[in-house]
């Protein structure tokens, strides 16, 4: 690695112009080493606020707290509000994952000024958009739908500028749910969906099904598209999902025969979303 970027530095230095490195994976991390390693603050806090993005998503939280940390330290101290409102965020958000939801929000709404007082509309979408997380994790289903709605208003007609897949674990059992719900760090699951998974008894299968169907058909209008995960390798049961969403969304396409125009068919393709 070091290699690496003492030879990014010489190609850069030979350019005399300032730089825009591009990377992807590994790539990504020479590009951002480098950025340290060049001495601009505003790169280096745009370096550590990524390689904190990085840290986040390989579960390392305790790097994910220095690098961001270390990028909310700089732009405070350069004055550069906008930016230390991104890395304020980018803190936030990493304490979502297994971290302190209370430090999340704090976090999170300290951003959340710092865009209103710049006037940035979409910051102050994406601030939303996270704090329905801190919401979700909570078990504020509410308060995080009210977010998230907040969040598709102030991104304007398009809503939210990426796509939205919601992950759906259908539940196949009383204990099952339990022990998601206890022993599953950020797996919320409410009271009266326990509650009903228990009433059940052996019918815990079908009423997963029932509820995740539910949920997906509630959703519709809010996500891409969705991605099913099989429980104990029960595969029939994420296929009987799929079966209901197919029923609700039949998609046309024409078949075209030796003996005529095309006609239109309902084929097993499915979306999740009309």
């Amino acid at each position: 690695m070091a290699a690496e970027v003492r030879d990014v530095l010489a190609v850069t230095a030979a350019v005399g112009e300032r730089p825009l490195l591009v990377g992807h994976s590994s790539g990504a991390v020479v590009a951002l080493e480098s950025a340290l390693a060049a001495g601009d603050r505003i790169d280096e806090g745009e370096a550590r606020r990524r390689l904190g993005g990085v840290a986040q998503m390989q579960g390392d939280l305790a790097t994910a707290r220095r690098e961001h940390g270390a990028a909310v330290d700089l732009f405070r101290e350069e004055g550069d509000e906008r930016r230390l409102a991104n890395a304020l965020r980018s803190r936030g958000f990493a304490e979502v994952w297994g971290g302190s939801l209370d430090d999340a929000r704090w976090l999170l709404n300290e951003a959340m000024d710092i865009y209103h007082r710049i006037d940035d509309e979409r910051g102050h979408a994406w601030t939303h958009q996270n704090l329905a997380w801190v919401s979700f994790q909570s078990g504020a289903f509410a308060e995080a739908e009210g977010e998230l709605a907040e969040a598709k208003r102030r991104f304007g007609p398009g809503g939210v500028p990426v796509p939205l897949l919601l992950g759906v674990l259908p539940l196949v059992s009383s204990r099952h749910a339990e022990f998601l719900h206890n022993e599953v760090p950020g797996i919320t699951i409410p009271d009266e969906a326990r509650a009903a998974m228990r009433d059940a008894g052996d019918r815990g299968s079908e009423l997963g099904i029932q509820m995740a169907d539910q949920l997906l058909e509630a959703t519709e209008g809010e996500v891409a598209g969705t991605y099913i995960m099989p429980s104990f390798g029960r595969y029939e049961q994420c296929a009987e999902l799929v079966r209901r969403i197919r029923k609700r969304h039949p998609v046309e396409a024409p078949v075209v025969g030796a003996g005529g125009p095309a006609r239109p068919v309902a084929t097993t393709t499915a979306r999740a979303t009309p």
